[in-house]
């Protein structure tokens, strides 16, 4: 019995050493990101965690909208099916679903604009995946904000986060087609 101990201890004990080696390795070589990558990582994980974003947005120099978005299951006809619903106090409301189905790309930006929390991530997502460029800077949105700015080659997406829960409080898009901005709240 005493035999077995001594090999489990052993063996717990090279498996420790080892995984501390490699931690220690990986962070002597791998340099630390950057403070704006680390914002949108933490944004991101905001934005997953809520289900209900109130907004209110400007596109293309029309009149502000204010809307809202929800994430859950909702009616489509006659089948129901899980997405997000933006709802505006004028105008259509938009259903995505998150499918690769064709929305127009105002569609697409009042989506992100509200602020939709899984359409503004995969958004997100889709242009770190493709190497965009992210620049954080402070910013004033009413109060001191972190401005992340994510570029590609087709639009300018900037999304305004408070500087120390980097929580979302703003967006702005500049595209090829469609611009606008917006300011988001996550009611309680």
């Amino acid at each position: 019995m005493r035999g077995l101990a001594v090999t489990l201890l052993a063996c717990v004990g090279m498996g420790a050493a080892a995984a501390g080696a490699g931690w220690s390795i990986e962070a002597s070589a791998l340099p630390r990101p950057p403070r704006a990558d680390l914002a949108a990582a933490d944004a991101l994980v905001v934005l997953d965690q809520h289900r209900v974003v109130d907004s209110s947005l400007r596109i293309d120099s029309g009149p502000v909208l204010h809307a809202q978005c929800r994430r859950g299951w909702f009616f489509e006809g006659d089948r129901l099916r899980r997405g997000s619903l933006l709802t505006p106090t004028r105008g259509v409301p938009v259903f995505d679903t998150g499918a690769h189905q064709v929305i127009s790309q105002r569609a697409t930006a009042e989506l992100n604009l509200a602020g939709c929390p899984p359409v503004l991530s995969a958004t997100i997502g889709r242009l770190l995946q493709n190497a965009a460029s992210i620049r954080g800077e402070r910013a004033w949105l009413g109060r001191p904000v972190l401005a992340l700015r994510f570029r590609d080659k087709r639009a300018l997406l900037t999304l305004y986060v408070t500087p120390k829960r980097f929580v979302p409080v703003g967006v702005a898009l500049q595209g090829i087609h469609v611009s606008g901005s917006s300011r988001i709240r996550f009611p309680r």
